[in-house]
């Protein structure tokens, strides 16, 4: 079967999805180790909670190697 890609095939990117355990950070820093790109959502926490809970995106890219695209969550 042929599916469409908007992608030419020299340049097609290859995702990888993998379900792990542990500390969020840890887990995205230990995958994007050698990565050409890492994605990551940012659920738009504010205020009080974002300071209490923190951000995972904000520490991944206070200690990430490999470049980082960071999502932001859709505004209502």
């Amino acid at each position: 079967m042929n599916h469409y890609s908007p992608w030419p095939a020299v340049i097609r990117p290859s995702i990888r999805a993998s379900l792990v355990r542990g500390a969020p950070q840890s887990a995205l820093l230990d995958a994007a180790r050698g990565a050409a790109l890492l994605v990551v959502g940012d659920h738009g926490q504010k205020g009080i909670s974002k300071l209490l809970l923190g951000s995972v995106s904000h520490s991944i890219v206070l200690n990430i190697q490999s470049p980082m695209v960071v999502i932001p969550a859709p505004t209502t």
